[in-house]
Formats: C-alpha cells, structure tokens, sequence
C-alpha cells in the first residue's frame, strides 16, 4: 500500500518551522501521544510541545499543537470544554503572532470559533483560511467537515472528510471522522466501514465505541454496541459521561428500559460533581422520550457552550424530536436556522 505524508509531515518537509532539531524532535514525540485520542495522550502531547518551545521560543508549530490537544481536551470533556477551547484560542493566537500564515493555528480558531462562540461566520473564513494556506493539511480539512455537517451539507461534508482521510489514512482521527460524517449522513454500513477501518489501524484507542456504537445501533447490531461500551466504561472510567450516555442508549435500543433509566440517573449524580455533555445527555432523554428533561440539558448546554449543540440538526437520534418547537427555538440560539 502507498501511503502519503499526513498534512502536517508534508507541510514540515516543504517548511522549515524549527531549526532546532532537539526541539523538532520533541515536536515529533509530542506528535505520537496526540494520536493516542487519550486523555494521557494529549497532556503527554502538551508537555513535549511545551519542552520544544522552551529550545525555540518562536516554534509557532508547536504552539499550534498545544491548541488542538487542548481542542480534543475539552471535546471528550478530560477538562472543561470552557477552559479547554480558551487555552485552545490563546495559543492558537500566539501562534499567529509568530506565523501569521500558519495554517494548523487558522483551523484551531475556526473551530473554537464555531463550536464555542457559535460564530459562524468567522469559523467559516477561518477554515477557508487555513485550507487555502495549506490544502495538505489534514486536520484543516476535517475541522471544515464538521462545520458543513452541522450546516446539512452531507455531500460536501463527506468529500472535506475523504479530502482529510486521503492525506492522513493511516492514523485514527481522519477515518472515525469519516465515518461520523456517513453517520450523520444516514449512510451507517459507510459509517461503519470507515470507522473499523481506522479502528483496523489503531486497535488500542479507548473511546472508539463512543463511534462505532452509533452506526451499529442503527444497524441493529445492539449487542455488539454494548460489548464495545462496557470494554470502553472499563478502561476509561465510568465518570465518562459521554461513554455513559451511549451505554444508556445502547440499552434502550436493548429493550433494557430500567438499565437506561438507572443510567440517567447514575448521570444526573455524576453531573453533580463532574464536568458532563449537557447536549449528550439531552440526546439520551429524547431517545427516552423525555422530551421536556431534554430540553432543559439543551438549554444547559448553551449556557455551558456546549460543543456537540452544534450537530442538533443533523444527528439521527434526534430526528424525533426536530418539530418541537422549544427545539426548534434551541436550534436558532445556535445559530443554525434564522
């Protein structure tokens, strides 16, 4: 099989970012704990990136870095998404003010300015921004791809992903993202058959049920959801609110009814003392049928920011409750709809 560069490797064979080659070095080692998708992960991330600027103060790369590690830490809530995606913007910024061109800092604020501020219209140059800086830049294109998933552009949305894939097949984010967006698209056997593909390639990452329970439930294979639930719940920790809330979907479509309402309320203390998915427990209300609690976790998620609002439109276990008209006003305080 011939495989490309990733964006990022191609990006540093055409641009010098460092010409420090211990600091590059750490750079690179900050690079394989990143695609771990752990909590672990990414602060091991954080510290390399950190040791490599302490070598090369202006390593604008680097702190682009820092940006999406602190991106990805609040997204799977391992911090509050409030401070994570601030630390993601002031770094991203530190980085324009060193590399004004810096490509990987354009797409850490446009998403931050998307599923944090809600501004679409400064996500949507953002992105552009950082593709036309640099169209191999894998993360830039699959950032995009959420932005037009959440706008319904299915199509468009799926090409960015193939776009994000085809420079980087090999590492996990680009083929579960992937997936996530045939997910959205209601094409669950192309859901998937990306995500066990990237899942083929990257066997030991944790929290990949979180995304491959979606299309299985969809295609009715409830069972093997749960299996890979439980497995994930075991290894990262039942204080994961957003394993938990696919643990209590997976076993409503179970037909296990009190299991799911035990779970509801296992979440509802949880989110007493821990940072919790206000929009994912939401979801599992409506999957419930509560609609009126779900509303009330909808409304917490906008006074919280909540990053997963963002995809209220077009995220299938919500299609029953799309004509409420308290949704439908949540929706516009997203700015999805006028």
């Amino acid at each position: 099989m011939k495989v490309s560069l990733g964006g990022l490797e191609r990006a540093l064979v055409t641009k010098r970012y460092t010409e420090n080659t211990e600091a590059y070095n750490l750079y690179l080692r900050g690079r394989s704990y990143w695609h771990q998708f752990s909590e672990y992960g990414y602060t091991r991330a954080i510290d390399f990136f950190k040791q490599a600027l302490k070598l090369d103060p202006d390593f604008a790369l680097a702190y682009a870095n820092i940006g999406y590690c602190y991106v990805f830490l609040g997204w799977y809530y391992f911090m509050d998404p409030a401070k994570a995606f601030a630390k993601s913007r002031e770094t991203a910024l530190t980085a324009l003010r060193m590399d004004e061109e810096l490509s990987e800092a354009h797409a850490v604020l446009a998403l931050v300015s998307m599923v944090y501020d809600k501004d679409w219209q400064k996500a949507r140059k953002e992105f552009q921004r950082a593709i036309s800086l640099n169209p191999g830049s894998s993360v830039a294109h699959i950032f995009y791809s959420f932005y037009l998933a959440a706008q319904q552009r299915h199509e468009e949305s799926i090409n960015a992903g193939k776009k994000g894939f085809n420079l980087d097949p090999v590492t996990f984010f680009p083929g579960i993202n992937l997936g996530v967006r045939y997910y959205y698209a209601r094409q669950y056997e192309n859901a998937l058959a990306a995500m066990e593909s990237a899942v083929d390639l990257n066997p030991n990452v944790a929290i990949t049920p979180l995304y491959t329970g979606l299309p299985l439930i969809k295609l009715g294979r409830c069972e093997e959801a749960y299996t890979g639930i439980i497995k994930a719940l075991k290894e990262i920790g039942r204080d994961h609110s957003e394993l938990l809330c696919m643990l209590g979907i997976t076993e409503v479509f179970r037909g296990k009814s009190e299991a799911a309402l035990r779970i509801l309320d296992e979440l509802y203390a949880l989110s007493e003392t821990k940072q919790v998915s206000s929009a994912f427990i939401g979801i599992f209300c409506t999957v419930l049928e509560k609609s009126d609690e779900a509303i009330q976790w909808f409304k917490k998620g906008l006074e919280r920011h909540d990053h997963l609002l963002i995809f209220l439109l077009v995220e299938p276990l919500l299609d029953k409750i799309q004509n409420d008209e308290r949704f439908i006003n949540i929706v516009k305080q997203v700015g999805l709809i006028k």
